[in-house]
């Protein structure tokens, strides 16, 4: 049976582990093309070049049991110039891939869930695609 997917069931996982629930995310995937036309050929060839991905996610942060707020993986991450292992997902399907964390937003209102905006890049291929498979 066919359907839809929802926003209502994405999450992001960090090295592993969930940390947030997302309210909202966006990724580009991008293939730049390579010129491959010689002086004999009467129009332009192109080959597919290197490929790039970035995106940016608002997600909803949450306290483990211990009582430790899960967006500090975000955070660490960014601060430590480490690269991490983003998983994007919504059900069951996901985009995992290397990433460099380049921007981190938390925020808290009287009456709110912590939030954060995340904003990222690729590096590397992704590991897995099965959001557009």
């Amino acid at each position: 049976m066919s359907g839809y997917q929802s926003g209502i069931d994405g999450s992001l996982s960090v090295n592993g582990a969930v940390v947030a629930r997302v309210n909202e995310w966006r990724f580009g995937f991008d293939s730049g093309p390579l010129a491959t036309t010689t002086l004999e050929d009467v129009a332009a060839t192109y080959r597919y070049g290197l490929q790039s991905g970035s995106g940016s996610c608002s997600v909803y942060c949450y306290e483990d049991k211990a009582g430790i707020l899960n967006a500090a993986a975000l955070t660490q991450n960014a601060v430590n110039g480490q690269t991490c292992r983003l998983k994007l997902g919504v059900g069951t399907r996901a985009l995992e891939f290397d990433a460099l964390i380049t921007s981190v937003d938390i925020g808290a209102s009287a009456g709110d869930v912590v939030s954060a905006s995340v904003d990222f890049v690729m590096t590397g291929q992704l590991v897995d695609s099965s959001l557009v498979a």
